[in-house]
């Protein structure tokens, strides 16, 4: 559905099954936006997960998400100290994914008009 939702709204979506891959992927290539999927707390890779994401955090610019099947108010005041674009809980539907897209998209745009500007009044 995600995947789905970011190919409706015209993004290139790169699926990661795995932290390795994930990390692996954000060394390779810039990316403008990060999507982490965090698995439930009881789960296994939980924490590697988390841990992924903060590292990729340090390491990227690009506008992070992260998103929960079941939202635990640790998990949103983690993600909101790591300093992420948004944190989503309990998205089942593919409209509200396409939402977010179109969201990141215009969020992007208006960093590049910033970033612009700022480089014209330096000149």
């Amino acid at each position: 559905m995600v995947q789905a939702a970011a190919e409706a709204e015209a993004w290139e979506a790169i699926a990661c099954s795995s932290t390795r891959q994930f990390m692996r992927n954000i060394f390779k290539q810039k990316h403008p936006l990060l999507l982490i999927d965090l698995p439930p707390f009881a789960s296994a890779n939980y924490r590697e997960f988390r841990a992924a994401a903060s590292w990729a955090k340090e390491t990227s610019k690009a506008l992070m998400v992260v998103s929960v099947e079941k939202g635990r108010a640790v998990d949103e005041v983690w993600a909101r100290e790591l300093g992420v674009w948004t944190y989503l809980s309990e998205m089942t539907l593919q409209k509200d994914w396409e939402l977010m897209f179109r969201e990141a998209r215009q969020a992007l745009a208006r960093q590049a008009m910033a970033y612009l500007d700022s480089s014209a009044q330096t000149s």
